[in-house]
Protein backbone atom coordinates (compact mmCIF):
# COMPACT_ATOMS: atom_id res chain seq x y z
CA UNK A 1 0.00 0.00 0.00
CA UNK A 2 1.02 3.54 -0.90
CA UNK A 3 0.35 7.12 -1.46
CA UNK A 4 -0.84 7.56 -5.35
CA UNK A 5 1.91 10.46 -5.77
CA UNK A 6 0.84 11.66 -9.13
CA UNK A 7 -1.47 9.38 -10.53
CA UNK A 8 -5.07 9.62 -11.58
CA UNK A 9 -6.38 8.35 -7.83
CA UNK A 10 -6.08 10.09 -4.41
CA UNK A 11 -4.88 9.15 -1.67
CA UNK A 12 -3.95 5.28 -0.84
CA UNK A 13 -4.31 2.79 -3.30
CA UNK A 14 -3.03 -1.44 -3.98
CA UNK A 15 -1.13 -2.20 -6.33
CA UNK A 16 -1.93 -5.76 -7.94
CA UNK A 17 -0.43 -8.10 -10.01
CA UNK A 18 -2.20 -7.93 -14.00
CA UNK A 19 -5.43 -5.94 -12.01
CA UNK A 20 -3.18 -2.27 -11.70
CA UNK A 21 -3.40 0.18 -9.10
CA UNK A 22 -7.09 -0.11 -6.97
CA UNK A 23 -7.41 3.22 -4.99
CA UNK A 24 -8.59 2.81 -1.38
CA UNK A 25 -11.06 5.50 -1.28
CA UNK A 26 -14.49 5.56 -2.11
CA UNK A 27 -14.33 8.67 -4.65
CA UNK A 28 -11.39 7.27 -6.62
CA UNK A 29 -13.07 3.67 -6.50
CA UNK A 30 -16.54 5.51 -8.14
CA UNK A 31 -14.68 6.91 -10.82
CA UNK A 32 -12.91 3.99 -11.87
CA UNK A 33 -16.59 2.12 -12.02
CA UNK A 34 -18.25 4.80 -13.81
CA UNK A 35 -15.81 4.96 -16.54
CA UNK A 36 -15.57 2.60 -19.63
CA UNK A 37 -11.72 3.32 -20.27
CA UNK A 38 -11.32 2.34 -16.39
CA UNK A 39 -8.20 0.06 -14.99
CA UNK A 40 -8.88 -3.74 -15.75
CA UNK A 41 -9.91 -4.46 -12.05
CA UNK A 42 -12.88 -2.01 -12.66
CA UNK A 43 -13.64 -3.90 -15.49
CA UNK A 44 -13.10 -7.12 -14.10
CA UNK A 45 -15.70 -6.44 -11.43
CA UNK A 46 -18.44 -4.64 -13.45
CA UNK A 47 -17.92 -7.51 -15.88
CA UNK A 48 -18.13 -10.25 -12.94
CA UNK A 49 -21.80 -8.10 -11.64
CA UNK A 50 -23.11 -8.62 -15.14
CA UNK A 51 -22.12 -11.87 -15.18
CA UNK A 52 -23.78 -12.66 -12.05
CA UNK A 53 -26.87 -10.87 -13.13
CA UNK A 54 -27.29 -13.31 -16.12
CA UNK A 55 -26.33 -16.30 -14.06
CA UNK A 56 -29.02 -15.80 -12.12
CA UNK A 57 -31.41 -15.33 -14.49
CA UNK A 58 -29.83 -18.01 -16.57
CA UNK A 59 -30.88 -20.79 -13.99
CA UNK A 60 -33.73 -18.58 -13.20
CA UNK A 61 -35.12 -19.97 -16.46
CA UNK A 62 -33.31 -23.14 -15.78
CA UNK A 63 -36.12 -23.37 -12.16
CA UNK A 64 -38.83 -22.02 -14.30
CA UNK A 65 -38.82 -24.87 -16.61
CA UNK A 66 -37.68 -27.33 -13.90
CA UNK A 67 -41.26 -26.12 -11.70
CA UNK A 68 -43.41 -25.55 -15.15
CA UNK A 69 -42.79 -29.20 -16.69
CA UNK A 70 -40.62 -31.24 -14.79
CA UNK A 71 -41.21 -34.36 -16.80
CA UNK A 72 -39.05 -32.33 -19.54
CA UNK A 73 -36.00 -32.94 -17.86
CA UNK A 74 -36.38 -35.24 -15.13
CA UNK A 75 -33.55 -36.99 -13.36
CA UNK A 76 -35.25 -40.87 -14.25
CA UNK A 77 -35.52 -40.04 -17.64
CA UNK A 78 -32.89 -42.12 -20.08
CA UNK A 79 -29.85 -40.35 -20.09
CA UNK A 80 -29.90 -39.32 -23.86
CA UNK A 81 -33.20 -38.13 -23.60
CA UNK A 82 -32.54 -36.11 -20.61
CA UNK A 83 -29.17 -34.50 -22.14
CA UNK A 84 -30.92 -33.52 -25.20
CA UNK A 85 -33.63 -31.89 -22.98
CA UNK A 86 -31.63 -30.30 -21.26
CA UNK A 87 -29.79 -28.74 -24.36
CA UNK A 88 -32.87 -27.59 -25.38
CA UNK A 89 -33.58 -25.42 -22.42
CA UNK A 90 -29.93 -24.54 -22.14
CA UNK A 91 -30.55 -22.92 -25.69
CA UNK A 92 -33.36 -21.34 -24.68
CA UNK A 93 -32.02 -19.85 -22.04
CA UNK A 94 -28.96 -18.71 -23.58
CA UNK A 95 -30.27 -16.25 -26.70
CA UNK A 96 -32.00 -13.82 -24.37
CA UNK A 97 -29.35 -13.88 -21.39
CA UNK A 98 -26.47 -13.24 -23.98
CA UNK A 99 -28.76 -10.42 -25.67
CA UNK A 100 -28.95 -8.83 -22.04
CA UNK A 101 -25.17 -9.62 -21.31
CA UNK A 102 -24.23 -7.48 -24.57
CA UNK A 103 -26.47 -4.48 -24.14
CA UNK A 104 -24.73 -4.36 -20.27
CA UNK A 105 -21.24 -5.22 -21.25
CA UNK A 106 -21.99 -2.42 -24.72
CA UNK A 107 -23.41 0.09 -22.34
CA UNK A 108 -21.88 0.13 -18.89
CA UNK A 109 -18.40 -2.30 -19.01
CA UNK A 110 -16.24 -1.48 -22.11
CA UNK A 111 -15.74 0.99 -24.65
CA UNK A 112 -17.14 0.15 -27.83
CA UNK A 113 -14.52 1.55 -31.19
CA UNK A 114 -13.59 -1.31 -32.82
CA UNK A 115 -16.60 -2.91 -34.70
CA UNK A 116 -19.70 -1.56 -35.67
CA UNK A 117 -23.11 -2.71 -34.15
CA UNK A 118 -24.01 -5.85 -35.99
CA UNK A 119 -20.28 -7.09 -36.25
CA UNK A 120 -19.74 -6.77 -32.27
CA UNK A 121 -23.52 -8.56 -31.47
CA UNK A 122 -22.22 -11.34 -34.25
CA UNK A 123 -19.03 -11.68 -32.21
CA UNK A 124 -20.29 -11.49 -28.76
CA UNK A 125 -22.69 -14.65 -29.50
CA UNK A 126 -19.87 -16.41 -31.26
CA UNK A 127 -17.24 -16.16 -28.46
CA UNK A 128 -20.80 -17.08 -26.13
CA UNK A 129 -21.39 -20.01 -28.45
CA UNK A 130 -17.63 -21.39 -28.24
CA UNK A 131 -18.32 -20.84 -24.03
CA UNK A 132 -21.50 -23.02 -24.29
CA UNK A 133 -19.99 -25.65 -26.41
CA UNK A 134 -17.30 -25.76 -23.54
CA UNK A 135 -20.30 -25.30 -20.71
CA UNK A 136 -22.44 -27.87 -22.26
CA UNK A 137 -19.33 -30.83 -22.83
CA UNK A 138 -18.79 -30.06 -18.87
CA UNK A 139 -22.82 -30.25 -18.67
CA UNK A 140 -22.36 -34.21 -20.50
CA UNK A 141 -19.61 -35.24 -18.26
CA UNK A 142 -21.84 -34.46 -15.39
CA UNK A 143 -24.96 -35.67 -15.90
CA UNK A 144 -22.82 -39.03 -17.13
CA UNK A 145 -21.22 -39.33 -13.88
CA UNK A 146 -24.85 -39.39 -12.17
CA UNK A 147 -25.02 -35.64 -11.01
CA UNK A 148 -27.98 -33.62 -10.57
CA UNK A 149 -29.17 -31.19 -13.22
CA UNK A 150 -29.26 -28.25 -11.29
CA UNK A 151 -24.88 -29.19 -10.40
CA UNK A 152 -24.79 -29.56 -14.16
CA UNK A 153 -26.29 -26.12 -15.15
CA UNK A 154 -24.12 -24.74 -12.46
CA UNK A 155 -20.63 -26.46 -14.24
CA UNK A 156 -22.26 -25.38 -17.55
CA UNK A 157 -22.40 -21.60 -16.37
CA UNK A 158 -19.10 -21.73 -14.78
CA UNK A 159 -17.17 -23.15 -18.12
CA UNK A 160 -19.00 -20.92 -20.20
CA UNK A 161 -18.36 -17.77 -18.32
CA UNK A 162 -14.53 -18.11 -17.93
CA UNK A 163 -14.48 -18.01 -21.91
CA UNK A 164 -16.42 -15.15 -21.95
CA UNK A 165 -14.76 -11.93 -20.28
CA UNK A 166 -11.15 -11.73 -21.49
CA UNK A 167 -12.21 -13.13 -25.62
CA UNK A 168 -14.72 -10.52 -25.38
CA UNK A 169 -12.37 -7.82 -23.76
CA UNK A 170 -10.01 -8.41 -26.58
CA UNK A 171 -12.19 -9.67 -29.53
CA UNK A 172 -15.32 -7.58 -29.33
CA UNK A 173 -14.68 -4.36 -27.34
CA UNK A 174 -11.05 -4.11 -27.35
CA UNK A 175 -8.92 -1.31 -28.47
Amino acid sequence: MKDAGSGSHEGRVVKLPWLGTVPLSTRAILADLASKEGPLWAQMFKFALCGALTTVIFMGLYLVVEWWAPEYIAETLDRELRQRNLMVVMVCAFIPVNLLAFWINRTWIFHTRKHGLGRELAMFFAIAAIGFIGGEMGKRMMVNDGYSNLSAVVVFAVASACVNFFARRLLVFGK
